[in-house]
């Protein structure tokens, strides 16, 4: 028959401090039936709840997985992958081309500069020479021009005689040593020309009266002034004979020293020619 448990009426379970005492082990309750069959087991119930930490300790463990699902859900390790050693350095080496090739292309944009610079520099300098020879080519040329103009002018100009009366005064300033004198028959321009020295130059009257003068210092007299032909015609024959012109009055010392005297077209002296020795007109 079931046993029943009853709490007496007097005990009230909420009020009574002293706790329950549950069982350990499920009350195994034995039913008997009408059945054919003998009696059965009638499986344990437990009457009671349990206590939460003994209902954990009851429950059943997990069932192990197979091995093979254990392996399948481990974690795999994580491994370095090795580093691409080889790409780093192939970029490093077309880095080092490239910029070998940027300080080649540099070096070559910086040599071209310069060498345009110093071209340029090069072709100002020769210009401004240039133009400098240019400009000196110029005055030169105007000199040589003017120079020329005044030698044709010169030349063409026709030589005119003194009178009858000047010769004689200029054959005797040079007899007497009288100098002086032939100043009132000079140009207003005298050239002075010394055989051997080539000093020459046109200079005043009074200049020309005083080389004159110091040329004829130490001559010896007497001056011939009626030289033969032959004699002027040798002198004509050398380098200086455009100072012995058919008017032209030419005296010779005895000890060889030679003077001539040239005219322009008014009849006055423009040119005196002097030579130390008639042997340098030979």
């Amino acid at each position: 028959m079931d046993q029943e448990f009853k709490p007496t009426e007097d005990i009230n379970p909420i009020e009574t401090s002293t706790p329950v005492d549950v069982p350990s082990e499920p009350i195994e309750i034995i039913k008997s039936s009408d059945d054919d069959t003998s009696s059965q087991n009638i499986e344990v119930t437990q009457m009671s709840k349990l206590e939460p930490e003994v209902e954990a300790e009851l429950k059943p463990e997990p069932e192990p997985q197979h091995a093979e699902e254990l392996l399948i859900e481990a974690p795999k390790p994580v491994v370095d992958q090795p580093k691409p050693t080889v790409v780093k350095k192939s970029i490093l080496k077309t880095l080092l081309y490239l910029l070998v090739i940027v300080l080649l292309t540099s070096a070559g944009i910086a040599s071209n500069l310069w060498r345009d610079q110093v071209a340029s520099d090069l072709e100002k300098k020769q210009s401004a020479n240039i133009e400098t020879l240019v400009k000196t080519i110029g005055s030169l040329q105007e000199k040589l021009n003017a120079a020329t103009a005044t030698t044709t002018t010169q030349t063409t100009t026709t030589a005119v005689a003194p009178s009858a009366s000047a010769i004689e005064s200029i054959k005797s300033s040079i007899t007497s040593g009288n100098t002086a004198a032939l100043e009132g028959y000079m140009a207003s321009s005298v050239s002075v020309v010394i055989a051997a020295s080539e000093a020459a130059g046109a200079g005043t009257p009074t200049a020309a009266v005083t080389s004159i003068t110091n040329f004829i210092a130490n001559a010896t007299s007497p001056w011939n002034f009626s030289l033969s032909a032959s004699i002027l015609s040798s002198y004509g024959a050398g380098s200086y004979k455009q100072y012995f012109p058919s008017i032209a009055i030419v005296g010779k010392s005895a000890n060889k020293k030679v003077i001539s005297f040239s005219f322009d077209s008014k009849g006055k002296i423009d040119t005196v020619f002097l030579a130390a020795s008639e042997d340098l007109l030979q």
